[in-house]
């Protein structure tokens, strides 16, 4: 089954952070002597958080369906901006509780935020 494509209805604050990382397995020996070696094929990822700030209601509704609909164990295909192929991802933490922002005209937006990891599933 292929994985589903996941376009945000808003595009997450240019902000957000993102970091590469690499599992790593490590030994340590007594005498103080150590051996690293990279961890599986795809050791290094990359991984970050995305945020939100003062979208409309209809964007934080898709945000919370899609969340619904893969959780934090399926993956998914997303484009990070910036870059020009898609990658395959997985949420990596609990999405935030939004905070509702009321605007004195009366409309009302949300800021939310969720660990986001890339994914390297055979789908």
């Amino acid at each position: 089954m292929p994985f589903p494509v996941w376009t945000p209805l808003a595009v997450p604050q240019l902000g957000s952070d993102f970091q590469l990382d690499e599992k790593v397995l490590e030994n340590s020996y007594g005498d103080g002597i150590s051996q690293a070696a990279a961890d599986g094929l795809n050791a290094q990822f990359w991984s970050g958080t995305l945020i939100w700030r003062l979208i409309q209601p209809v964007a934080y509704q898709a945000l919370l369906a899609h969340f619904a609909t893969v959780g934090r164990h399926e993956p998914f295909l997303w484009l990070k901006p910036g870059e020009i192929a898609l990658r395959q991802w997985r949420f990596s933490s609990a999405l935030s509780e939004a905070q509702v922002k009321k605007l004195p005209n009366g409309l009302r937006f949300y800021s939310t935020s969720i660990g986001i990891k890339e994914s390297f599933e055979v789908g």
